[in-house]
C-alpha cells in the first residue's frame, strides 16, 4: 500500500516538472561561476526571448562583461549573432537581440547552444551552455486591442494535457487500491 502511494507521488511530482530541464546552467571556468537562465517564453510582440547569465567570483559579481564577451546562439536555423547587454535592474547580462537589434526568436523551440567568447578580467574565455526552449506553438500577433490581450487569460495546451495525465493516473490508482481493499476485507 505504500509502495503504491510513493508510487503515485513520484508520478504526480513528474508530471508537474517541466518537460526539459536545461533551462538553467552552470559552467565553471578559471576562478568564474557562469549561471544561464532561459528568458521568457514564447516569443511575441509583446514578450521576449534569449538567454540571461551571471558570472561570480565568489561572491564577487563581475562587471563590465558586455564590452569583453561576444554571443552566438547555435540552434536548427543556424547561429544567429547576439548582443550581450549591460547588466539589469536584477544584475543579470541579457542576451535577447541580434546585432541588427532583431529580437531573438528561438524557432519552434528545441536545442540550442549559446557560446560565449572574449575575456573576463582579462582572462580568455570560450564557454558553452547547450539548453532547450521549450516547444511553444508560434504566436501569430495578436489582431484584438491591447486591453483585450492584457485581461485575457488561458491555459496551454500543455497543461491540459499534464491536468488531464494527473487525473487519469489517480483514477487508475483509486481503481487499484479499491479493488485491494475489497479484496483484503473479508465479507461477513
Amino acid at each position: 500500500m505504500a509502495k503504491m502511494i510513493v508510487s503515485a507521488a513520484l508520478l504526480i511530482a513528474s508530471l508537474a516538472l517541466p518537460l526539459t530541464i536545461s533551462a538553467h546552467v552552470n559552467r565553471t571556468v578559471g576562478p568564474y561561476t557562469f549561471f544561464l537562465v532561459l528568458i521568457e517564453e514564447p516569443t511575441f510582440e509583446s514578450n521576449r526571448a534569449g538567454f540571461e547569465f551571471r558570472v561570480h567570483d565568489g561572491d564577487r559579481s563581475i562587471e563590465g562583461l558586455d564590452r569583453t564577451l561576444h554571443a552566438v546562439a547555435t540552434g536548427a536555423a543556424g547561429p544567429v549573432a547576439l548582443v550581450v547587454s549591460g547588466v539589469n535592474a536584477q544584475g543579470w547580462y541579457d542576451v535577447e537581440t541580434d546585432t541588427m537589434g532583431r529580437p531573438f526568436d528561438p524557432g519552434a523551440g528545441g536545442d540550442w547552444t549559446l557560446r560565449l567568447t572574449g575575456t573576463v578580467e582579462g582572462m580568455a574565455v570560450d564557454v558553452s551552455f547547450p539548453t532547450a526552449f521549450p516547444a511553444y506553438p508560434r504566436v501569430a500577433t495578436p489582431t484584438r486591442p491591447a486591453a483585450a490581450r492584457e485581461t485575457s487569460s488561458g491555459l496551454d495546451v500543455w497543461t491540459l494535457v499534464d491536468v488531464g495525465l494527473v487525473l487519469v493516473a489517480a483514477a487508475w490508482f483509486g481503481r487499484k487500491v479499491r479493488r485491494r481493499l475489497s479484496v483484503a476485507t473479508p465479507t461477513a
